[in-house]
């Protein structure tokens, strides 16, 4: 497998970083198409795993758990101000609840590539997985496991 432009065309808009040449470039969005094809074809983008969902991350200097920050977007709540609970997390999968609610969880399930969320453990609808998934994409989260192909780079690793 090779890396293409449909691989990363989602991230483009939200500066990604590419290692190339053993240097760290940041894409800009104003580059032209030659450009990004020679990051493509000599270089390789720098991307958050998965499991850093459930784990604390600086984006733009600002620190936070992606997955309570999702689930605050989904519900249109500010959960944050709560204490939450990451729950039995496995390799595929990522949930969150809420301390004091513990009913209401949110997660996001890598096998299914799906967001899902139960409240007093009922399973709803995710009303809002475009705008979720473009905050994976914004934030550089490898939806399209290019990490385990080796097409991009594990930010934890540089």
């Amino acid at each position: 497998m090779k890396l293409e432009l449909k691989h990363i065309a989602s991230h483009l808009p939200y500066n990604l970083q590419f290692k190339i040449f053993g240097q760290i470039r940041l894409y800009n969005w104003g580059a032209n198409v030659e450009n990004v094809m020679s990051l493509i074809d000599y270089g390789k983008p720098i991307l958050h795993p998965l499991s850093d969902l459930i784990k604390e991350i600086e984006i733009n200097g600002e620190w936070f758990v992606p997955i309570e920050k999702l689930f605050d977007i989904e519900t249109e709540c500010n959960w944050s101000c709560s204490d939450y609970t990451v729950l039995n997390s496995n390799q595929n999968e990522y949930w969150v609840s809420i301390k004091d609610v513990p009913s209401n969880a949110f997660g996001y399930n890598a096998n299914e590539n799906y967001f899902y969320y139960t409240s007093n453990e009922c399973p709803r609808i995710v009303t809002k997985q475009l705008e979720l998934f473009q905050k994976l994409y914004e934030w550089h989260f490898d939806v399209d496991n290019l990490i385990e192909n080796e097409l991009a780079i594990d930010i934890n690793t540089l």
